[in-house]
């Protein structure tokens, strides 16, 4: 049997949500090895022992996967900590992350339907943000901008040639790089905090191109970065340059913070489009990472909160036969402004559909309570409320961040209540909704558990989207008692909707429809979107 430090070979079997690669001995004894693909063979080192099992440490791949049937397409792969996939085909990717959220899933699905793996609409360059390091491969080696090498704290690798970017991001990094070579500008030591270079911080728009780009620095050294911005305005990219800032951070902690700011060219925000929605976005904004594959999950949201299931039950073929995998039926996906127009009676989805049956069939809505909006001047203006609607299903967006997804479904909503812990997210989300002209929507900044206990109203119908270590019991607590009849919960981290999912059973709560939608191709993430029913 393998104890701690012994060295040896296997092949992964499967792996286990959320990456742990299984491998059994010869004895029948498991191994958990993390980074792996099913099929390797690897060579481990055994670093902790349980009862049941040992893991181990990844030191060499001896051979690859069956599955891996394509070459890399980056020159730091598989070092980085990037991607783990991106010599799998893209449909091998998703059928492995629909197996391994499935297994560790089975005991509190109680059969639901499984409407498949959404993938993502664009596979490679679909970041539309991403924080690159100042630092060197080897100790005080050439200097190097780019992405920590996998399990290493100070490794840093150049990631010029990073496909989960943009081209146009790629072409900063690289001109970044040789820049501050140039001029000989030492990188900032984490490890005595001294020194000046430590990151450089790109954000750009799918939807216009613009891109804003920040240079952080220690303030240890003087230098004037308008020579630095004013190549990069020269550069050939597809895009344009929103803004390009220089910003100083004295903090200790290995991450972006801006302790004073200095503006090199342009603005510091550009507008970014989701399903007809406008949001303001900033380099440091609460934002989906990947634009158009958030497009798909809230879709998926939004269907399932208003009944649009497609015909056969399912969003999408199985995942072996799909590339871009998205809603197969032919009413795709739609702007929020075409999604108000389709709602001809808000009494229709709350009674006919019986989706928001929280409130049951007896409650008074007025059918044009929730316009799909006037024509004006040839301009379709945002879904208004009618005020002399009775009611109109109240609807919790609870762990809301900027509002995204209650902006969304602001048009079948009497009132939307989000509640957010962080302030800056929540203000971001205010700012949207009026850009957006969206009147039925509040926003309130704190814990879930405290603010729940201050909102009068009472929801017809919950949206729960946790961080990943899930919901606090005592505020499910509190979710349970409101007693509304079907919930929407949004997890980052299958695990944990795992755990409550849990709790919920013991309530009478039961999963109806659920599905997954990648947000992160090349990786093991992968988001889950469960419709939930009581009783």
């Amino acid at each position: 049997m393998l104890k701690r430090k012994d060295i040896a070979e296997g092949v992964i079997e499967k792996v286990d949500y959320p990456n742990r690669g299984r491998i059994y001995t010869e004895e029948g004894q498991k191994v958990t090895v993390k980074n792996t693909i099913p099929g390797q063979k690897i060579r481990f080192r055994v670093f902790k022992k349980h009862k049941d099992r040992v893991e181990g440490n990844l030191l060499e791949l001896l051979e690859k996967s069956p599955l891996e049937s394509r070459e890399k397409v980056c020159n730091i792969f598989p070092d980085c900590g990037g991607c783990l996939c991106q010599t799998m085909p893209y449909e091998k990717q998703l059928a492995m992350k629909s197996d391994m959220v499935n297994r560790l899933l089975e005991e509190v699905l109680d059969g639901a339907a499984y409407d498949g793996i959404l993938g993502s609409p664009d596979e490679f360059e679909y970041r539309n943000k991403m924080e690159f390091s100042f630092g060197d491969e080897v100790l005080d080696g050439p200097l190097t901008l780019g992405l920590h090498k996998r399990a290493t704290t100070y490794t840093v690798l150049d990631a010029d040639s990073c496909r989960l970017v943009h081209e146009d991001i790629r072409k900063i990094v690289r001109a970044t790089l040789d820049y501050c070579k140039e001029n000989n500008l030492p990188k900032y030591n984490k490890r005595i905090h001294q020194g000046f270079l430590r990151f450089l911080l790109v954000r750009r728009s799918q939807t216009t191109g613009e891109l804003l780009v920040y240079l952080i620095t220690s303030s240890q050294m003087q230098h004037d970065f308008s020579t630095w911005a004013d190549r990069l305005r020269k550069l050939e990219i597809r895009g344009t340059f929103a803004g390009i800032f220089h910003a100083l951070d004295d903090k200790m902690a290995d991450a972006v913070n801006v302790d004073v700011l200095h503006a090199l060219y342009g603005k510091d925000y550009f507008y970014e489009e989701l399903l007809g929605l406008k949001f303001k976005v900033t380099a440091f904004s609460f934002f989906q990472t990947n634009t158009q594959g958030a497009e798909v999950l809230y879709d998926a949201v939004r269907r399932y909160v208003t009944g649009k299931i497609p015909e056969g039950g399912r969003f999408a073929h199985e995942a072996d036969t799909v590339s871009k995998v998205g809603f197969e039926q032919e009413d795709d996906t739609v702007s929020n402004v075409e999604f108000a127009h389709k709602i001809d009676s808000v009494r229709e989805i709350w009674t006919a559909k019986n989706q928001l049956n929280g409130a049951g069939t007896d409650t008074e809505i007025s059918a044009n309570s929730l316009s799909a909006g006037e024509e004006t001047d040839g301009t379709t203006q945002a879904p208004q409320r009618d005020a002399e609607a009775v009611h109109a299903p109240i609807l919790y967006d609870l762990y809301s961040g900027t509002g995204t997804i209650g902006q969304m479904l602001s048009p079948v909503a009497g009132h939307v209540y989000g509640v957010e812990l962080i302030p800056e997210a929540v203000k971001a989300a205010e700012e949207n909704a009026a850009l957006n002209d969206i009147t039925n929507c509040t926003f309130i900044a704190g814990d879930v558990l405290e603010k729940l206990q201050e909102i009068e109203e009472h929801p017809d119908y919950i949206i729960l989207d946790p961080p990943r270590e899930g919901v606090n019991p005592r505020a499910l607590s509190q979710i349970i008692e409101y007693g509304v009849g079907e919930m929407v919960y949004i997890s980052c981290k299958a695990s944990s909707f795992k755990k409550d999912m849990a709790m919920l059973r013991e309530h009478g709560w039961r999963v109806k429809r659920w599905c997954l939608v990648d947000m992160f191709p090349q990786t093991m993430h992968v988001e889950t979107v469960c419709l939930l029913s009581h009783n």
